[in-house]
């Protein structure tokens, strides 16, 4: 076992170092830190908490519970521990009442010192335990919520379905697309029907391919939410399958409407060009000597080279040998 973090409190020096051996010679050690009044352990508490605090119950002429709010204001599950001469039942009673962790007497016993190493190892162990799982859940919480926020921006939702259980698992972002309060029962079935009339059998049987022989899917489908909102989504479903068996199906709900309405508007402008009565070519200025990359009906019609003929080539090439050379460099220069 790693060496344990542990202060000590108005104990006497002989007894820290007693104990400290007993730790290091049954538990690998300890890293000791030693303090002689309530007071000046608080600065300690708030730079580096221990894994566990012994203390005596009167020193100084103070109560060792002054020491003992101390740390329960502000580390309510730090392992604490009276060991002491003095006090009774009484006294140990209003410890415990006043959430110590243990209250052990000194006695004259050979091996009192090795039990508090024990119990000072025992605690540390869980301390240290409760510190990785109180790490791990703010890792776990920092990644959810950089979750949640990519959700957000993207408009996208996920999903779980557990096949044995009949029961899936949504982010907030699903209700949201589906137009559906974030308080309310959200099944598979119930989202189905929120689908467009026309995609609702493509979205089913997809859902229930997956689940019955492990085929994904990725379909671009219509919705109108609860709320009345039409919109463009992506649904995707990814079978988990363990042992041959599909097991859960995970998945997304993308809301891509301002994707499709922009696609639409790039291919009405994309059939406006292409239909133009006019010519319309474009050249790539990123290239060396500006290859034409596109050319419209009109263009082909009006010089008799076809799109094939032209693309890739300087449209230098229709100047004949009769061209004006002037008339060219006030062209470009208009250009």
């Amino acid at each position: 076992m790693s060496a344990t973090n542990t202060v000590f409190v108005g104990m006497s020096s002989e007894d820290v170092e007693r104990i400290a051996t007993a730790l290091e010679n049954t538990h690998g050690g300890s890293q000791i830190t030693t303090f002689d009044t309530p007071e000046s352990i608080a600065e300690h508490l708030e730079d580096r908490p221990p894994d566990c605090i012994v203390s005596e119950y009167e020193f100084s002429g103070m109560d060792g519970t002054e020491l003992l709010e101390i740390v329960r204001n502000e580390h309510p599950h730090l392992p604490f521990i009276f060991f002491t001469a003095s006090g009774d039942d009484a006294v140990a009673n209003s410890a415990f009442a006043d959430r110590v962790t243990d209250y052990l007497p000194k006695d004259t016993a050979d091996r009192q010192f090795e039990r508090i190493a024990e119990r000072i190892s025992e605690m540390a162990k869980q301390s240290k335990v409760e510190k990785e799982r109180k790490q791990q859940s703010s890792e776990r919480k920092h990644e959810l919520s950089l979750f949640e926020r990519v959700q957000e921006i993207a408009s996208i939702g996920a999903w779980n379905y557990d096949v044995q259980a009949d029961e899936g698992t949504l982010t907030e972002k699903v209700y949201d697309i589906y137009g559906v309060p974030r308080d309310e029962s959200l099944s598979a079935q119930k989202s189905f029907s929120f689908f467009d009339e026309q995609d609702q059998s493509a979205i089913r049987d997809a859902f229930e391919r997956a689940v019955t022989d492990g085929e994904p899917y990725d379909l671009n489908l219509s919705v109108t939410g609860a709320d009345g909102t039409n919109r463009q989504v992506r649904a995707q479903g990814d079978p988990q399958i363990e042992d041959g068996t599909v097991v859960s199906v995970q998945g997304t709900i993308q809301d891509v409407t301002e994707q499709a309405d922009r696609q639409r508007e790039l291919q009405l402008l994309q059939q406006s060009i292409d239909n133009a009565d006019v010519p319309i070519t474009l050249a790539d200025p990123t290239q060396e000597d500006l290859p034409l990359v596109y050319v419209n009906e009109a263009y082909e019609e009006l010089t008799g080279y076809s799109a094939d003929e032209a693309l890739g080539r300087n449209c230098r090439f229709l100047q004949g040998e009769d061209t004006d050379p002037a008339k060219v460099a006030t062209l470009r220069e208009a250009i």
